[in-house]
């Protein structure tokens, strides 16, 4: 067990919930986040919304499949990135089960890492967690790769790199991530060196919880929303737009005191004069009603 992890029966006898429990581990993983942390922080994720889930069962799963995945290395020569990645791709996809939702893509389960680990089914980032933990934890050198619109796995040997759809469960081509691009950006499109690098773990963090608050955006499920912005304000704290999404989503919890707090924060934090001249614009419309009578 790492220095991140905690007891799944985690003791609440200071009065915290499982939910305050759960965010209280997200905020301290990302302060020393690493690639190596990133399966603690989607569990952490996935407790706050689930907080019956039982954090062992998931662990252990994921210890049985890097221990399975050892056993192959102890009887395959692997030369090259191609034929590591290959292997990765074959023990997870085709033994282990593990692929991409197309029926139900934007269901939010997808991004919850107990759910893909019971299911067998996400969406590529994901997914991508298991290919970068079971990875690097048999000593391979596995990244995630932030391209447009669909995140790829690296896999890096002597001066190679091998590239994954975990999505598909199979390794891409240069012409395969031409048409990956094509189908993002359209026709046009022009593959460029900058989608192929390696992504750090907050980038990772970063868009596995926009993705969640995108689908509860769309479902106008506010109070979700808000879970996703302060979870990102814990792992980009200074970040005066993400600090102004939180707002709009206090506004329309009708939450008024918290958003003119925040406001105010927000206020002696930004250079732009418009921009500012638009906050205290915010903060004058809003009606917080007549005080308590002292």
């Amino acid at each position: 067990m790492s220095g991140h992890e905690v007891d799944s029966n985690e003791d609440s006898s200071d009065g915290a919930t499982i939910q305050e429990l759960a965010l209280s581990r997200f905020q301290r993983i990302v302060e020393t986040l690493r690639l190596e942390d990133l399966t603690e922080i989607a569990l952490a994720m996935a407790q706050y919304n689930r907080p019956a889930l039982d954090l062992a069962e998931s662990r252990d799963a994921l210890a049985d499949l890097v221990s399975g995945f050892q056993q192959v290395l102890a009887v395959q020569k692997l030369r090259s990135a191609t034929d590591t990645a290959r292997y990765l791709c074959r023990f997870l996809f085709e033994q282990q089960g593990f692929g991409g939702n197309q029926e139900d893509y934007y269901d939010p389960e997808n991004s919850y890492l107990d759910r893909l680990l019971h299911l067998r089914r996400g969406i590529p980032i994901s997914l991508a967690l298991l290919y970068i933990h079971i990875g690097r934890k048999v000593g391979l050198d596995v990244q995630g790769i932030g391209f447009p619109g669909h995140f790829l796995i690296g896999v890096y040997q002597d001066d190679e790199r091998a590239l994954i759809d975990p999505f598909g469960g199979r390794l891409v081509t240069q012409a395969g991530l031409l048409q990956l691009l094509k189908q993002q950006r359209g026709e046009q499109a022009v593959l460029e060196d900058v989608f192929l690098r390696p992504a750090s773990a907050s980038d990772i963090v970063l868009r596995m919880i926009n993705n969640l608050r995108a689908i509860y955006q769309q479902q106008g499920d506010h109070q979700r929303v808000l879970t996703c912005c302060d979870q990102i304000l814990m792992v980009d704290p200074e970040n005066p737009q993400e600090l102004f999404q939180r707002i709009a989503i206090y506004l329309q919890l009708d939450q008024k005191q918290l958003a003119l707090i925040e406001l105010g924060r927000l206020r002696g934090k930004v250079d732009d004069d418009r921009f500012r001249q638009r906050i205290e614009s915010m903060m004058l419309d809003i009606d917080v009603g007549p005080g308590a009578l002292q």
